[in-house]
């Protein structure tokens, strides 16, 4: 228990986030939400086979292959750390999302040792245009977190990737002074209810008209149908490794078609 201390002391320390971190703790005494998200994710589900093969089948079929040599890269990286699951977001349909819209500016929050980021560097490499902008806040509660975010990240990649890791509002708000218009948004970060709203807040006026919103573990309270439902959006949910995730389309065409101040 001290030693458990010991660590988050110094952590806090060395991080420099009080507020950031703080928020997050403060969020963590949201009302339970997860079981009514849960019976809505399963009542609106769509297949993801269903929902990319309707775009360009033929570009499924390839990003699938293409996605399991990734896949087998981002294994052998991890041979020497057998308990860490190969996670990180709905990533076949990230690199197919990707590979299909060709977005420029693509922010992504959450990254840990990186596998969504790893994706969608591999998409910009191929498609040959855009940037990805990612946010984190290394996890206080582990010894020298610094060192396992992106930790699996190629490094032939990194020259199309611009990292910050002071957390969510700071990374977004250094992001933003540069880049007016966000093309592609991966949501994984902060799952709190607070946490997604301060966070969507924030990023929706930069959204272009195609822009594309993907966000995981939807599960976890009721943000993503509340927003969808109370804008009139369109919107799919997916089922993916025990988890549900949510993605709407031409977010910044939709939200300006409701013509009125956003709710959340």
């Amino acid at each position: 228990m001290i030693n458990k201390l010991t660590i988050v002391i110094n952590n806090l320390i060395k991080l420099k986030n009080f507020s950031e971190v703080l928020s997050k703790i403060q969020n963590k005494f949201e009302k339970n939400t997860k079981k009514e998200s849960i019976d809505w994710a399963k009542s609106n589900l769509t297949s993801i086979e269903t929902f990319c093969s309707s775009k360009d089948k033929i570009l499924w079929e390839k990003c699938q292959k293409e996605y399991q040599e990734i896949e087998k890269k981002i294994k052998l990286k991890l041979k020497d750390e057998p308990d860490i699951i190969l996670s990180g977001g709905i990533l076949p349909l990230i690199y197919f999302l990707v590979l299909l819209n060709k977005p420029k500016n693509i922010f992504e929050t959450g990254v840990a040792y990186g596998f969504s980021t790893e994706v969608m560097l591999s998409a910009i490499q191929k498609n040959q245009i855009g940037h990805l902008f990612s946010s984190d806040l290394p996890y206080y509660k582990i010894r020298s977190p610094k060192k396992i975010i992106g930790k699996i990240v190629s490094m032939d990649l990194k020259k199309n990737w611009t990292l910050d890791l002071r957390g969510d509002h700071i990374s977004l708000n250094n992001f933003l002074t540069y880049i007016n218009k966000v093309d592609f948004l991966h949501y994984d970060s902060d799952k709190s209810y607070n946490g997604r709203k301060k966070t969507i807040k924030k990023i929706l006026k930069y959204l272009t008209a195609s822009a594309t919103l993907i966000m995981d573990d939807i599960q976890d309270n009721i943000f993503f149908k509340n927003f969808v439902e109370q804008n009139k959006l369109k919107y799919h949910v997916f089922h993916y490794q025990e988890k549900y995730v949510g993605l709407i389309e031409n977010i910044g065409l939709q939200i300006n078609h409701t013509k009125k101040e956003i709710e959340f």
